[in-house]
């Protein structure tokens, strides 16, 4: 896996202990995640689900372990993180969508993609402009396991309200014309 950073965006590298962390936003957050996978053996995916609800702050993070690569963007996407799992070498992982471009030999516009951008402004979902080219979403990590080559994608963090009301489409269709 492949880890490169643009340093026009100020990410910040630090050590802790085998692992290094790359990241921008809140330090106590990724320091957080940082230590609470150190004191694992093998951390694996399970764990850094674990270890990513229990973060709070603004940040995105790349922690480079023995045996992984761990990737992530906070509840809110506060900061990008952008991803390519097929061309090029190796799998890629960068906080400038451009240089993954490049790393990774991906050159095909994504047709959906581009039409999404041309009517609604942006593009949904873990999607670019670009096929193959990839972004964390809100509350998303990726997990590369260096032994086995294997990539997994997966939400740690789903925004649910705090409370869900019922009610009649009458009564929600009168509260409408209130407002």
């Amino acid at each position: 896996m492949a880890i490169i950073l643009n340093e026009r965006y100020r990410w910040q590298s630090r050590k802790h202990g085998p692992v290094t962390v790359h990241h921008r936003g809140d330090a106590a957050a990724v320091e957080g995640i940082a230590r609470a996978l150190l004191a694992l053996p093998k951390p694996g995916v399970g764990d850094a689900v674990t270890a990513l609800r229990d973060a709070d702050g603004h940040f995105a993070a790349v922690f480079e372990g023995p045996g992984y690569v761990l990737a992530c963007a906070d509840h809110c996407r506060s900061i990008p993180v952008f991803y390519a799992t097929k061309g090029g070498d190796e799998p890629v992982i960068s906080n400038d969508a451009r240089m993954v471009k490049a790393r990774a030999e991906l050159d095909r516009v994504d047709a959906v993609s581009a039409l999404e951008a041309a009517t609604a402004g942006f593009v949904t979902g873990r999607h670019t402009l670009f096929e193959g080219l990839s972004q964390l979403q809100a509350g998303d990590l990726l997990w590369f396991d260096t032994a086995t080559g294997e990539t997994v994608v997966r939400q740690y963090y789903a925004y649910l309200p705090d409370r869900i009301e019922e009610a009649s489409e009458a009564r929600l269709a009168d509260e409408l014309a209130e407002v």
